[in-house]
């Protein structure tokens, strides 16, 4: 949705690169492969970096990633929850 709003801004995405696994479920740990394991962790690390240090930060608050993420950035002002507007970590 947002990024038919903003057409001309230039989303970067893990989600796009996945293999149409959507979510983290913990119970589905025990059955992955090593390379299953393996690509959960770039995709998380990838995401960490890229959210902690991109000059603002637009998420939902309702992942693990979006709170790591937020409380590893430089500025508290420089994140925005589209679910919860007031929220701040």
């Amino acid at each position: 949705e947002l990024r038919q709003m903003r057409p001309d801004w230039a989303f970067e995405s893990e989600c796009d690169r996945s293999d149409g696994h959507s979510g983290f479920i913990l119970a589905d740990m025990k059955k992955w492969t090593l390379e299953q394991t393996d690509e959960h962790y770039r995709k998380f690390y990838v995401e960490l970096i890229g959210l902690a240090g991109a000059k603002f930060y637009i998420g939902v608050s309702y992942t693990n990633v979006a709170w790591w993420a937020a409380y590893m950035r430089p500025y508290r002002w420089s994140h925005q929850f589209l679910d919860n507007p007031r929220m701040t970590a």
